[in-house]
């Protein structure tokens, strides 16, 4: 049985603070039996909750796993998050990630129709089974937000911080140009949404000391994540609320120890057998730090 469940995106702004996920109503009644401790959290994917508790950079685990790929020069690497994306009046609405349906046949496809126009600037696509990774000679000074901040919202339209933003989003839109005049037909033949995008960020230089990248078991639906981790014995838990029912069943008892994160909050909910009075509300009393709620959750596996 998990010790540790965490639901990426559990919790909904609404105007009266948070609300839980519709998907997570199978589980309501164990959740409000729960204590309640809440805590400042940025937005995170999943592959970033797995690198906190593991104490390294999301990258860092990715570029372990091509360190056979990687092509001699390369400085910088990132990782490519592919989107697909609405346009809505003036602006462009990616889709949540846990909608979109990723596998190894498709970052083989995106490394091999995107690999011709990158290498001519000094940068190549590599994947490790569905995973993307972006590798550079040149390094690119840009600091854009997560793809967590990204997914299911609205597509930034100015630069990020950093002397290179406006290079790094003129890549992203010769991207974005290429994938809009050759689609994937495979996925239009499966009737998979297409690929508009890919959502460079999370970059980090390529250092000479050969990493140590620990295997920390996890139970995962998540593609990106799936590709990187091993699930056997896994005592985590990792899941978009979307997925959660293909990983718990509905009328299986919770983890002892659950975490439910939204936008700049997370709850960790501990079980309990006396039930909580009063109506529920999902808003915080006090708040806690993001260093607090990490270094407890480390202890916990």
């Amino acid at each position: 049985m998990p010790q540790l469940l965490i639901v990426t995106d559990a919790l909904i702004p609404s105007e009266e603070g948070q609300r839980l996920h519709p998907l997570l109503d199978p589980w309501r009644k164990q959740l409000l039996r729960c204590s309640r401790s809440w805590f400042e959290c940025n937005p995170k994917t999943s592959l970033e909750w797995y690198s906190v508790l593991s104490e390294l950079a999301p990258t860092d685990i990715l570029a372990s796993a091509v360190k056979e790929q990687m092509p001699d020069g390369v400085r910088q690497v990132w990782i490519a998050s592919p989107y697909h994306a609405q346009l809505i009046r003036d602006r462009i609405r990616v889709m949540p990630d846990s909608l979109l349906p990723w596998s190894e046949q498709d970052a083989r496809w995106i490394c091999e129709l995107l690999n011709p126009l990158l290498r001519e600037e000094g940068i190549e696509l590599l994947h490790h089974r569905a995973a993307l990774l972006l590798s550079c000679e040149n390094p690119i000074n840009a600091r854009p937000d997560s793809f967590a901040v990204v997914s299911g919202k609205m597509l930034p339209n100015r630069h990020p911080d950093g002397d290179d933003g406006g290079r790094l989003m003129r890549l992203m839109a010769e991207i974005q140009m290429v994938l809009s005049l050759k689609p994937a037909g495979h996925r239009r033949a499966s009737g998979e949404p297409d690929i508009h995008g890919l959502w460079i960020w999370g970059g980090c230089n390529v250092s000479d000391d050969s990493l140590e990248v620990k295997n920390l078991p996890v139970a995962t639906r998540n593609p990106l994540l799936m590709s990187l981790v091993d699930a056997t014995g896994a005592s985590l838990v990792i899941s978009e609320a979307e997925q959660l029912s293909q990983l718990l069943q509905l009328d299986a008892s919770l983890p002892k120890q659950v975490v439910l994160a939204g936008e700049g909050e997370v709850v960790v909910l501990k079980s309990s057998l006396i039930p909580r009075l009063g109506r529920a509300r999902w808003q915080p009393g006090s708040v806690g730090s993001e260093d607090g709620l990490m270094n407890m959750l480390r202890g916990l596996i």
